[in-house]
């Protein structure tokens, strides 16, 4: 019989963080190494949120791989740094790196969408959850 050792797995976990804009900026450039191209416009509208004091802790926020490596969250992290602002988020740690292709691959909420929701709990909603 053949000695071999069974594959450590490592199980994903999520802290709710502060999340300043220097840890945002520091964590663009050295974890952001595979993402999309930034969305100037929602980078704009989530700064803007964030400013106004209208940005909410969803259970969306950044996700890292088991190495480090950014998966979601880079447009959240930019509107950081640009609204100078520390922002409360879920922090997700240990994400499989191939769930990466999935990470916000659906059709985003319509402006029409969003005020229906909005109407439906007694406020105007704005979404955060481009990458």
């Amino acid at each position: 019989m053949i000695a071999t050792a069974t594959p450590m797995t490592v199980e994903p976990t999520v802290s709710r963080m502060t999340i300043t804009p220097t840890m945002a900026l520091n964590w663009l450039e050295h974890a952001n190494t595979n993402n999309r191209k930034v969305s100037d416009a929602n980078v704009r509208k989530f700064a803007r949120d964030i400013k106004q004091g209208r940005w909410k802790l969803t259970h969306q926020g950044i996700a890292f791989d088991p190495h480090g490596v950014l998966l979601d969250g880079q447009n959240r992290l930019w509107a950081i740094v640009e609204a100078d602002t520390p922002v409360e988020m879920h922090v997700f740690f240990n994400i499989a790196t191939e769930s990466m292709p999935v990470i916000d691959d659906v059709k985003p909420r319509s402006l029409a969408d969003q005020l229906r929701l909005g109407r439906q709990h007694g406020q105007v909603t704005t979404k955060h959850t481009s990458t």
